[in-house]
């Protein structure tokens, strides 16, 4: 009920690991060790939330939004109800994961501000808080999306937890992957699609963003102070949907690619929805 104290204690939870102190709570009536065992944990790492000795880490969160009664937009962000119905183990109801028009450089929870409020089902399996929807927006070329084999409207789900195709550039090959063109103070965020290099560099990946701009990521430090030349269809808040120009001080008529390091990719496409016939 709305005004119960597991309620009022709910809508208290301000933090990921109020929330996960709810739930433990909620779902296992302060059973530790239930609770670990359903999470497949240590006890220990559960105890160590609940005596304020270690905040929510990554693993163990991801392991509360598998959970198959945990709403994982709720333990992310606070949002909708903190326990779902019971569901089939086929998960066909699928479960509510956030949409944004623009990329995020980040994982959700950290980026809140840039969500739109929306929502889109996503099966069980494939629920995770380091995930959210991108949705092709109107503002992109028609002609440009078409060349990247998606269309306007289409939504892509983006994964954040992309360490492993850091250190496996070649897992990048033919997908969609957003990288930050610009500086950790000035974040320029694109949508590229991956080749593979042609000198069969495993250490090397390139590819387009919507704009037809080079892009080329390297394992070799010290790339990433490089300038960049040619044109690139940037994701920010100024003058939206317009397209803007990245040149060095010296530009020529043939296009070099933007130069950036593993660090640079944060999200990969895993997968993708068309809404539209």
């Amino acid at each position: 009920m709305p005004n119960s104290p597991m309620a009022k204690r709910a809508a208290a939870a301000d933090t990921t690991t109020g929330r996960f102190i709810y739930l433990v709570e909620a779902l296992w009536r302060g059973n530790r060790s239930r609770a670990a065992e359903e999470l497949g944990c240590s006890h220990t790492a559960v105890s160590r939330v609940l005596t304020g000795k270690r905040p929510l880490g990554a693993r163990l969160l991801k392991l509360v939004t598998e959970h198959s009664r945990v709403n994982p937009l709720w333990i992310m962000s606070g949002e909708g109800e903190p326990l779902l119905a019971e569901r089939s183990d086929d998960n066909s109801e699928g479960w509510p994961l956030p949409v944004v028009t623009r990329p995020l450089p980040g994982t959700p929870s950290k980026h809140r501000a840039l969500l739109t409020g929306q929502t889109f089902p996503v099966p069980g399996i494939w629920a995770s808080a380091t995930r959210y929807w991108l949705q092709i927006s109107g503002e992109h070329r028609a002609k440009d999306v078409k060349r990247f084999r998606i269309a306007i409207g289409d939504r892509l789900l983006v994964e954040t937890d992309v360490g492993d195709f850091r250190r496996e550039l070649r897992r990048l090959y033919g997908r969609l992957g957003i990288v930050n063109v610009g500086t950790n103070a000035d974040l320029r965020l694109e949508l590229v699609r991956f080749d593979a290099d042609e000198t069969g560099d495993a250490a090397v990946v390139t590819g387009k963003t919507l704009g037809g701009f080079v892009v080329e990521i390297k394992t070799t430090s010290g790339l990433g102070n490089q300038e960049s030349e040619g044109r690139a269809m940037v994701f920010d808040d100024e003058e939206d949907g317009k397209e803007k120009s990245k040149k060095d001080t010296k530009p020529t008529q043939s296009q070099q690619p933007l130069h950036r390091e593993p660090n640079s990719l944060v999200g990969v496409a895993v997968a993708l929805v068309r809404l539209e016939p």
